[in-house]
């Protein structure tokens, strides 16, 4: 249970701080702020995704409640307008929990009210409680006027006369469709009465867009007031769903929520409870989603990111291996290996249509990487044998032939990736048209991946019988290897250069090199393996991850904020990445050995993120941080690679204090 005092709930600097995030695992979900205003367009009490996990509209922004006891009225609702915040009901909060759901404790003038808020898992259904709680009032009225903003959630909703503003009943349920091309929504709950209202809130304010420097300002559509008497200790809930067929009781979709989420954050084999690691493993869930009848898929973070492969792929050892899920990874990785095109993994998928983007050379490569950590944690030789291996394989040979737009191979056998208008690696911000940070040519991870791609795929190979593919995949690491050693050491300054290209070597001091480290294939000897990690330890690392640039280097950004050219322009150089932290303790285990100090050391490297996860975070961790202290959060509030590498590094160091050392074997 995450728990938020008095103090911190009515501060409203802080509570718009603090967002929550509820997801259906469809694509869809609900988020907004601890104070109870929305402060981003895509905040909102039901976001479905039409074509799960994509085509996701906001459809009910929020609900305005009000409280009448002894004939005085307390507003629970808060909203942002210019120069003013009305009404101010984050003022009467008492208390807001994560138990496990957004749950506040309201002090309405005599008397104590409980509101929560969850979604309902394969469903576009969100259920909001309120109780009137014993020991004050023994009786009370609750008015909720729902707000529609019925629109694509990337985008604002502005006064309009093609908005339907009828309301129909229906088999005793409550239909809305404000527009005939989006769905009907269904309203259940026994109000003692529904009163038509009609009208439009103008003007709301979303500050967190206001700062990025896009438009902040939106209308939404009010059609009715629901009004529900309530006793002492007695429920109400409120239910939107697009489901036709009614829902069942509130308290029967709360329990079976429940339940679900007691299995979601249980990981198998501890020996003591984990508070932490259930917490985290809890947050993983919010990540998986369904994708069409039988597949699954990853939602790269919330609120507005949709499904990347490179993410999906980097993830997916902590969102499903680390927790003992090893069908969810199969089917991630079926999902992956059948949308590729020209034998590669797709990038990401586009939000409202099936197009998929390939604009990507580490996309395929992580794909490896995870489906070899896959088959290191279940032995599933027959996945391999009905296409997985050929996946794989596939990658390679399309790399080595050149059959991608932007990705060649060199003589010496390393990768060249990038050209005009092309930026391949995952560094991969642009301000009109052309890369922040331009790293044509071989890239150091990219290269480190291309050379650990091939042992696996020849571990996999002899996995499914093939001796003569193994053989030959064995054969050529060794010539990337050597060619990696000679194009990316830095001897001057005792670690790798980022990239390489025919004018020269980029000797900025960026984390990427890390990798060449954590896998379990690494091209380095110890001596500079040992010398790359410190090197990232002593430049790079910081209490929420590590840096995209050394403070020190010409060009690094401490603060990422501002318009979207200038954000662009700091996405790289400087920006704190949570999931580095975890390639960072693989590889410092790896080359430190476990030992009672390694242990020790790697726990204070991730434990800042756990700890943040669990309080400030409302059981989630964000896309990256400032470079620069107090380090802020900035970018998604939930990012799937954070999530999963973290909770993956976690486990790494509970490994490591239990003295297994097998893990970590170079």
């Amino acid at each position: 249970m995450i728990r938020l005092g008095t103090e911190l709930c009515t501060n409203l600097r802080e509570a718009l701080l603090r967002e929550w995030l509820e997801t259906n695992g469809l694509g869809g979900y609900a988020s907004s702020t601890v104070a109870g205003a929305n402060t981003r367009r895509y905040h909102g009490l039901l976001v479905a995704a039409m074509h799960p996990p994509l085509g996701r509209r906001l459809l009910l922004s929020k609900l305005e409640d009000e409280w009448v006891v002894d004939g005085h009225r307390t507003p629970l609702s808060c909203n942002v307008y210019a120069g003013t915040v009305h009404p101010r009901g984050h003022e009467k909060i008492v208390e807001f929990r994560l138990d496990p759901f957004p749950t506040w404790t309201f002090d309405v003038g005599g008397a104590r009210v409980e509101k929560s808020i969850f979604l309902v898992h394969g469903e576009h259904t969100v259920v909001v409680c309120y109780r009137l709680l014993p020991g004050g009032a023994a009786e009370a009225l609750l008015e909720l006027s729902p707000l529609l903003a019925y629109r694509n959630f990337h985008s604002l909703t502005h006064e309009n006369a093609s908005l339907d503003p009828r309301i129909r009943w229906q088999d005793g349920r409550l239909a809305l469709t404000p527009y005939s091309d989006l769905p009907t929504m269904w309203i259940e709950g026994g109000a003692e009465r529904v009163e038509a209202m009609g009208y439009w809130y103008r003007n709301f304010e979303f500050p967190r867009d206001a700062e990025l420097g896009v438009e902040f300002r939106e209308d939404v559509f009010c059609p009715c007031r629901l009004v529900y008497r309530l006793h002492a200790g007695q429920e109400v809930a409120f239910v939107a769903t697009l489901e036709s067929v009614a829902r069942p009781d509130a308290a029967a979709l709360r329990a079976r929520e429940i339940e679900r989420r007691r299995a979601a954050a249980t990981v198998e084999g501890l020996t003591a409870p984990d508070p932490a690691l259930e917490a985290l493993s809890l947050a993983s869930e919010s990540f998986l989603v369904r994708r069409g009848e039988s597949g699954a898929s990853v939602i790269a973070g919330y609120p507005w990111l949709a499904e990347w492969g490179m993410d999906a792929s980097l993830a997916l050892p902590g969102l499903t291996l680390a927790r003992k899920r090893p069908d969810e990874a199969r089917r991630i990785l079926l999902t992956l290996s059948a949308a590729r095109d020209r034998m590669v993994i797709p990038n990401y998928f586009m939000d409202d249509r099936e197009d998929v983007s390939f604009e990507s050379a580490i996309a395929s490569l992580c794909f490896i990487r995870a489906l070899a950590e896959y088959y290191a944690a279940t032995g599933d030789v027959e996945g391999l044998r009905t296409g997985l291996y050929r996946a794989a394989s596939d990658v390679l040979r399309a790399y080595a032939s050149g059959s991608r737009e932007g990705i060649r191979l060199d003589d010496d056998g390393l990768l060249i990736v990038g050209g005009p208008g092309l930026q391949l690696t995952w560094m991969e911000a642009r301000v009109d048209r052309s890369s922040v940070v331009p790293r044509r040519g071989k890239a150091v991870e990219v290269n480190a991946l291309w050379y650990s791609a091939h042992l696996d795929v020849a571990e996999l190979a002899r996995a499914a019988g093939l001796a003569a593919d193994a053989a030959t995949f064995t054969s050529e690491a060794t010539r990337i290897g050597d060619a990696f050693n000679r194009a990316f050491w830095n001897e001057a300054r005792h670690c790798l250069f980022d990239a390489v290209d025919a004018e020269g070597r980029d000797a900025s001091l960026r984390p990427n090199q890390i990798i060449a480290v954590s896998l379990r294939h690494s091209p380095l000897a110890r001596d500079k393996q040992l010398a790359v990690v410190e090197a990232v330890r002593e430049h790079l690392l910081t209490p929420f991850g590590l840096r995209t640039l050394a403070s020190g280097e010409p060009g690094y950004v401490g603060i990422y904020s501002g318009n979207a050219t200038v954000r662009d322009a700091a996405y790289h150089n400087g920006t704190v990445w949570p999931f580095l932290i975890g390639p960072f303790v693989e590889a410092w285990l790896r080359v430190r050995g476990v030992t009672p100090q390694s242990a020790s050391e790697a726990d204070g490297f991730v434990r800042p993120l756990v700890e943040w996860a669990t309080s400030v975070g409302l059981g989630q961790i964000p896309e990256l941080f400032d470079g620069d202290p107090p380090h802020k959060p900035r970018g998604c509030i939930a990012q799937a690679v954070s999530v999963g590498e973290v909770l993956r590094a976690w486990q790494l160091v509970k490994r490591a204090k239990s003295g297994e050392t097998g893990a970590f074997a170079g």
